[in-house]
């Protein structure tokens, strides 16, 4: 997963521009903290990250962080990210019986995105140092847009 932060802040912290990634797995949920932010950014990054997934009742919960150039590339027919030298995410967006216009899911109930444009993976490859890694293709992408703020109920 990864966020782009368009216009943001945490706080008084200004997070315009920064990116947020994250990869979840049997071995735990690794977070990716842009590595142009700043020390205080990437603390507010890192509190961000800590109420997107909660822990759920009685579930251990892993975490780790690292710092990564996460670069995403959102385009009209597909999207692209790329987490450091970690992975690489490639989708091409489901085409809806006009030819043209992505199919597009609305109020979604996993995600707090309330239009979802549903994607392909044409290559999802990942591995870390704790232990998770996966290499797919043809499996289900997600991209939406939103504006969440400390008051949105839920996140996921």
């Amino acid at each position: 997963m990864s966020f782009e932060i368009q216009k943001g802040h945490y706080g008084h912290v200004i997070l315009d521009g920064l990116h947020l990634a994250g990869a979840n797995g049997k071995k735990g949920t690794v977070w990716y903290i842009d590595d142009r932010a700043t020390p205080e950014q990437a603390a507010a990054l890192k509190a961000i990250a800590d109420h997107v997934l909660p822990q759920k009742p009685h579930a251990k919960r892993i975490i780790y962080f690292q710092t990564a150039r996460v670069i995403q590339e959102i385009g009209d027919k597909s999207q692209r990210l790329q987490i450091g030298n970690r992975g690489e995410f490639e989708a091409d967006y489901i085409i809806g019986m006009d030819g043209k216009t992505p199919i597009i899911v609305e109020n979604m109930q996993s995600w707090n995105v309330q239009h979802d444009v549903k994607a392909k993976t044409k290559r999802l490859y990942y591995r870390d140092p704790f232990g998770n890694k996966y290499n797919l293709k043809n499996a289900n992408s997600n991209m939406g847009r939103f504006n969440w703020t400390d008051k949105t109920p839920a996140y996921f």
